[in-house]
């Protein structure tokens, strides 16, 4: 789910990599969609449309950006799907250990990724 639109933009404007993976935004006038955290000059926001997933930004017609790369994002469907591999409702640091090692994920960013996810 998107945020209102209002706080995508100011996210956008600030560059807010908490933001990354959560929606892309597709420039009409240049007909590309980026990530939120692209460095580069942000458009106008009458110019600018959201989505939730690269995908949609595609069947709109937008290309991805070359330099940010949007289709390669995170995810957060990355951390449900983690989070449906763990059996009880409040994971022990043992039980995401032992599946970010099943997954062969680097154990730091997994642990830190899925506990911002679930809080």
């Amino acid at each position: 789910m998107i945020p209102d639109f209002d706080t995508c933009y100011r996210a956008l404007q600030a560059r807010a990599a908490r933001f990354d993976g959560l929606f892309f935004v597709g420039v009409s006038t240049t007909g590309i969609y980026c990530r939120p955290v692209f460095p580069a000059r942000k458009a106008k926001a009458a110019s600018g449309t959201l989505f939730a997933v690269a995908a949609a930004a595609e069947e709109a017609g937008f290309r991805p950006c070359l330099r940010c790369r949007p289709e390669l994002a995170p995810s957060e469907s990355f951390a449900c799907q983690f989070g449906k591999k763990i059996s009880t409702p409040t994971p022990c640091l043992d039980q995401i250990n032992a599946l970010a090692e099943k997954w062969r994920l680097w154990r730091a960013y997994a642990t830190l990724y899925l506990w911002q996810s679930l809080t």
